[in-house]
């Protein structure tokens, strides 16, 4: 940004302050939760054997395997994920021009959700029963999963 004396504004010094502390607050409060998450299961990791698998000085063998093999990239993936989903979000309300604009409030769920159905029912993607327990069972995972995204894309055809 160029200003007419080449100095920047006071306001917008604290502005740029404020997001970049934003941002390091975020990240810091995300590597917290992500070491939590990696400690968090049916085994058992305290956090400061966490920390030690972490920066390479395992307490137990059985512990860095745990924290390396299954847990890390489990959190790692959510936060890829995580990231993702918002980015698509923000993608979808910018080409829409529209702040509002969301999945549920255009009808891509409802056409994805209605896809899955129609697998199921139609295509013999699943099984249905009488339980309420499991009223449906799937039978076709690959089947139903691109029937959703098939009407997912025809719901995005249709809306542009």
């Amino acid at each position: 940004m160029h200003f007419a004396d080449g100095e920047v504004p006071q306001e917008y010094r604290r502005y740029i302050g404020r997001k970049v502390g934003l941002i390091v607050a975020s990240s810091v409060a995300l590597l917290c939760l992500v070491i939590v998450s990696v400690s968090l299961g049916a085994a058992d990791v305290p956090l400061a054997d966490v920390v030690r698998a972490l920066i390479g000085r395992p307490a137990s063998d059985q512990f860095a395997r745990i924290v390396w093999n299954i847990r890390l990239p489990q959190a790692l993936a959510a936060v890829v994920a995580g990231a993702g989903l918002a980015v698509a979000g923000a993608a979808m309300q910018s080409v829409l021009r529209n702040p509002l604009g969301s999945p549920f409030t255009l009808g891509i769920s409802h056409a994805a959700a209605f896809g899955a159905a129609l697998s199921v029912m139609v295509f013999g993607g699943g099984v249905m029963t009488s339980s309420q327990a499991t009223a449906v069972i799937i039978t076709n995972r690959t089947l139903t999963t691109a029937s959703a995204f098939v009407l997912c894309l025809v719901a995005v055809a249709v809306i542009m």
